[in-house]
């Protein structure tokens, strides 16, 4: 369990920065209604940057998962 739990924290960072990417592309549609995002197409986008950074080693992968989905 300390082992799955210290794996977990390791990836907090890119939790951290998805979360905040979702609410501001959730705000954009205040500035204008043309940008709406579901969930899905967020948790969409979120695996499809996990997939891109599957033959990374793990501090790289974290890195580029995070630089992926903020692109």
């Amino acid at each position: 369990m300390k082992k799955i739990d210290d794996t977990r924290e390791m990836y907090r960072a890119c939790g951290k920065q998805s979360s905040i990417l979702f609410f501001v592309l959730n705000d954009l549609n205040k500035i204008d209604p043309m940008y709406q995002f579901s969930l899905d197409w967020y948790k969409a986008l979120f695996m499809r940057s996990i997939e891109e950074s599957r033959e990374q080693m793990f501090q790289d992968r974290i890195k580029s998962i995070i630089k992926y989905h903020t692109l």
